[in-house]
């Protein structure tokens, strides 16, 4: 019978042994929680076992726990309701973690009925001679006191257990794993799902493919060690920063294997708080151009620049993935809040012991109220409900509410990382507009896109050469000369928008790439054919859209930048001041032997004249 019980109480099956009769303060003011711990020594440093140890869905995977059934609901409060059930069973409300990365992570939760009133989960974490003290903890409180009998007998025989043969799978891992970067290992039960001949087919594809073979061979492993979880959400901007791999063979090789039937192209929303992904799909055209957050309770545009991701997954015939979360909540699903913590009405807490020093744009935040401070260092801090106030110096950051509510608050940092592939991005690349051509924006959607180089080029006396020449040895030319500049345009990391009868449209992320370019190209053409070319060069926002279902630019950046090469002249090239004014142009151009001419330029369509640099690279006589 008492086995039977504990089998219960494990898998959510006692949820009315017993009614909650009392609020849950008084309750757990009453009742004294039961208290279970549990110390490792593990052999890496306090930064790897944090790390490690905070991928709360792994660790529960690892750990032998069921999946959950989230439902998220906003309370008129503006607080967020995170409602859990585990397996078939027992529900719960899960109250936010409370984490100070690196330290220590929490996390409370709530029952409506069942033995349990409430429990909390807390791992904390130690620098200790030979590596981290890792102290595991669990306070159980039970609904009536005479439970408490049963609660101990599952913390001895279900929950020791399970954290035992966590650790144990743990110091196995550390054997054959670096330790600067460990990870929790994968349950088996998962690895075991990989079809190893398709592996080897997909292997030889990507090789085919002209993809590099380290590359191949480090992203096909992770097929074979990952979770589901993450191999739902492949980045490859963050797994090329991870495994020390280069970022543009690493999102070649997506794409090319997406192409193959090797991987799935996912775009979705990320949520400029929490920035968790927010709806998927599988084409671009079904992109909405705005999106809900149900955990931060907010609406959001798609910015293409920033909340449209691109992530990849296994196709199934490779390795099918159960969409299961065993966690929601845990710090590393939000890197970039580095501490969260709940204070009660009239109560302080320490958020911080110490201020982490590499925080690029540091902001505090209260999320119920949907208010945030910039910050730029340690201190003390109030909160009255409708502000922050700074009242004093501190060595780390503590937050002191003096408002009528419990609310939770937390340190962030608002600069966005570099290894995010947004969808900005993907659709400039070379090989996406290649090999899917088919994917579009919807008709109806115009984005703004972030700032790019625009290079137009022109052929100088085409007319009269098909006048002359006729038609035939012409086009020979023409297309002679297309080659020769869509050579030096892949070289110089540009991408090709569109021919425009003899003339070539092109952006490029950073204007010294395009400077550079443009004097390859006037170089090229002086030493490989008879032909002139004019050049303009701007840099600035454009707007994107779809057009006979290939993506286009178009706007004032667009405009100036094709009215820039009206002004050009045979073997030059006109560049508006925000290209020569960028810190590498001016760096390069000051380093060449070619003669520079500031003038004012009057180009149709701009009221102001635009201040221009005419850079003569070669001359014809």
């Amino acid at each position: 019978m008492l086995g039977l019980l504990f089998w219960g109480l494990h898998r959510g099956r006692l949820a009315r042994l017993a009614h909650a009769n009392k609020g849950l303060t008084r309750l757990m003011e009453k009742i004294a929680p039961l208290i279970w711990c549990r110390k490792e020594l593990l052999g890496i440093s306090p930064t790897a076992a944090y790390r490690a140890f905070a991928d709360t869905d792994r660790f529960n995977r690892l750990r032998g726990a069921d999946p959950l059934v989230i439902e998220e609901r906003s309370l008129p409060s503006g607080q967020v309701e995170r409602r859990i059930r585990v397996g078939a069973g027992n529900e719960y409300v899960e109250e936010p973690f409370d984490w100070e990365e690196g330290q220590s992570y929490s996390v409370l939760r709530r029952y409506d009925e069942g033995m349990l009133a409430a429990y909390r989960w807390s791992v904390s974490f130690e620098e200790s001679p030979g590596g981290t003290l890792v102290h595991v903890e669990a306070l159980l409180y039970p609904r009536k006191a005479w439970m408490r009998i049963l609660l101990w007998a599952y913390t001895r025989f279900v929950l020791q257990r399970e954290v035992i043969v966590l650790f144990r799978a743990v110091r196995a891992a550390l054997v054959s794993k670096g330790k600067d970067d460990f990870v929790l290992p994968v349950p088996e039960i998962e690895r075991s799902r990989v079809n190893e001949a398709r592996l080897a087919a997909a292997h030889k594809t990507l090789i085919d493919d002209q993809v590099s073979e380290p590359v191949v061979e480090t992203l096909l492993n992770l097929l074979r060690e990952e979770t589901d979880l993450e191999l739902l959400h492949l980045r490859p901007l963050v797994l090329a920063q991870r495994l020390e791999l280069d970022r543009e063979q690493s999102v070649a090789a997506f794409l090319h294997g997406t192409r193959r039937g090797i991987f799935e192209l996912r775009w979705s929303l990320l949520c400029p708080l929490c920035r968790g992904a927010k709806g998927e799909e599988e084409d671009l055209s079904r992109i909405k151009l705005e999106g809900h957050c149900d955990s931060c309770n907010i609406n959001f545009d798609a910015d293409f620049e920033r909340s449209v991701q691109v992530t990849f997954r296994p196709s199934p015939a490779l390795r099918p993935l159960a969409a299961n979360y065993f966690c929601v909540g845990g710090p590393q699903r939000t890197p970039h809040i580095r501490a969260q913590r709940r204070i009660e009405a009239g109560g302080e807490a320490r958020l911080c012991e110490l201020w982490p020093v590499d925080l690029n744009e540091p902001s505090l935040r209260c999320p119920e109220r949907k208010l945030k401070l910039l910050i730029s260092g340690p201190g003390r801090y109030r909160f009255d409900g409708e502000s922050f106030v700074r009242t004093g110096d501190h060595v780390g950051l503590t937050i002191e509410n003096t408002s009528d509510q419990t609310l939770h608050f937390l340190v962030e940092d608002l600069q966005y990382p570099n290894d995010i592939l947004t969808a900005s991005m993907v659709i400039q690349n070379d090989i996406f507009r290649d090999l899917f051509s088919s994917q579009t924006l919807s008709p109806d959607a115009v984005l703004v896109l972030r700032p790019l180089a625009f290079l137009f080029t022109d052929l100088t006396g085409s007319t009269a050469m098909y006048e002359v020449d006729g038609d035939a040895a012409s086009f020979a030319k023409v297309k002679a000369h297309f080659d020769i500049l869509l050579a030096v345009l892949a070289e110089h990391n540009g991408s090709l928008v569109k021919t425009i009868g003899d003339a070539v449209m092109a952006t490029f992320d950073d204007p010294a790439d395009g400077m550079r370019c443009a004097i390859a190209m006037q170089q090229r053409m002086k030493a490989e054919s008879d032909l002139v070319i004019k050049i303009g060069l701007h840099y600035g926002r454009a707007m994107a859209v779809t057009l006979n279902d290939r993506l286009d630019y178009f706007g004032g950046t667009v405009n100036r930048s094709a009215r820039l090469e009206g002004q050009s002249r045979s073997g030059d090239i006109v560049c508006s001041k925000a290209v020569y004014e960028d810190p590498a142009v001016a760096e390069l151009l000051a380093k060449s032997a070619f003669d520079l001419s500031h003038e004012e330029a009057q180009v149709k369509g701009v009221e102001e004249p635009m201040k221009v640099l005419r850079i003569q690279v070669v001359c014809y006589e």
